[in-house]
């Protein structure tokens, strides 16, 4: 074992000699993570801009008025009324970003506590769909709260509901001004995590696997320059070379996530969650883009060709699995894709960590998966490199 981690400290040391590492690992990402995250925030970071949503109602009621009135009083967004013919006319022509639709019936769901129907209906260019639609069921699970109080005090009172439901309202209108400061900054805080902190997590998974592919790689290098015959002449086995370069490949990555996430954290104030969560999840993202790059490894010749068919694989699986760009945006098909390619996985969670403040047991699925990646590429890579 102790021969594994000489071989491994110097693999570590030999990588790190190369100036030019220092570039790919840590200010390509980190010039990545910038560019992408400003372009997704609108703005250089310093908190998204309220844009425009409107607010179709075709129940017309008192429920649903109470519904856009508590839009309303959200500053993340600028609630506009308009009649169904004008609400889709300005989606097409993209004067909207998006629109909600209170159907018909909304009142009389949420008086009988059956899920109201409010659709989303938005444009391409909007990415933080996610975002308003937690702001929609946000204020209509608020609503629905009010309206259950109000019908259990009609049944002891024997007035209609409506009146208590509209003092409510009143109340609540009183006492907006401290609780809409709480409310903003936490959606402020959610809307960063879902721009910069997400090309921050997805741009640091697509350096490590250009970097893991350029590390496997030198298992071919060692074989072509005879390392490895030189090697098995002295007291060290098969297994213990193989296992120093892995573990050296480990190291690599570990550092390099570890630096990434520390300083995107001081520089772009991205919060990565819970420590022990982000640990486990960066172990199980490692082994899956160590064994992708010894199962590339096993089948390629040369260097040349293991970085070659490597940047293809890399750029090709992130963009699929929501590196550049988040997933909500891309047609169904692509999304079903998505799901068999390790990046997907790697962000699903970051996501749960990140932007829903995850522990361990939420991530257990993007964990498992990744982990079941790993043991395909690192079965079918260790028999190729083993036997070839």
């Amino acid at each position: 074992m102790r021969k594994s981690f000489v071989l491994c400290m110097n693999e570590v040391k030999r990588m790190f000699m190369n100036k030019q590492v220092y570039i790919w690992m840590f200010a390509m990402p980190l010039l990545f993570t910038f560019m992408f995250g400003s372009l997704f925030n609108g703005d250089d970071g310093g908190g998204s801009e309220a844009i425009t949503i409107g607010f179709v109602d075709q129940d017309d009621t008192m429920l649903s008025q109470a519904l856009y009135d508590t839009l309303l009083s959200e500053s993340i967004v600028v609630i506009e009324k308009l009649n169904y013919d004008e609400a889709i006319e300005q989606l097409e022509s993209k004067q909207l970003s998006g629109a909600f639709f209170v159907e018909k019936g909304f009142e009389a769901d949420v008086v009988n506590e059956i899920q109201p129907s409010v659709s989303f209906k938005h444009g391409p260019e909007l990415l933080d769909t996610a975002l308003y639609k937690q702001l929609i069921e946000q204020n209509i699970l608020a609503i629905s709260l009010q309206v259950k109080g109000a019908i259990t005090w009609a049944l002891y009172s024997e007035e209609p509901w409506s009146n208590m439901f509209q003092t409510i309202q009143q109340n609540q209108s009183t006492n907006a001004g401290s609780l809409e400061i709480i409310e903003t900054t936490r959606v402020e805080e959610q809307t960063g995590m879902s721009n910069l902190s997400g090309r921050a997590a997805g741009f640091s998974i697509m350096f490590v696997m250009i970097m893991m592919m350029t590390s496997t790689g030198t298992i071919l290098e060692a074989r072509q320059q005879g390392v490895w015959q030189r090697l098995l002449t002295t007291p060290v086995s098969r297994a213990e070379i193989l296992f120093g370069y892995l573990l050296s490949f480990f190291v690599i990555g570990w550092i390099q996530f570890g630096l990434l996430m520390v300083v995107t954290n001081l520089v772009f104030g991205v919060q990565w969650g819970n420590i022990l969560s982000i640990a486990v999840l960066v172990s199980a993202i490692l082994l899956s883009l160590i064994g992708l790059g010894l199962f590339l490894a096993g089948f390629v010749k040369t260097t040349d060709q293991q970085a070659a068919i490597g940047n293809i694989v890399v750029m090709s699986t992130c963009m699929i699995g929501g590196v550049f760009w988040p997933l909500e945006i891309v047609p169904a098909f692509m999304r079903t894709i998505a799901e068999f390619v390790p990046p997907t996985w790697a962000m699903k969670g970051f996501t749960e960590i990140v932007a829903h403040g995850g522990s361990i047991l939420d991530i257990w699925q993007p964990v498992l998966v990744l982990l079941a990646f790993a043991a395909v590429f690192f079965t079918v890579g260790l028999f190729r490199v083993k036997y070839e």
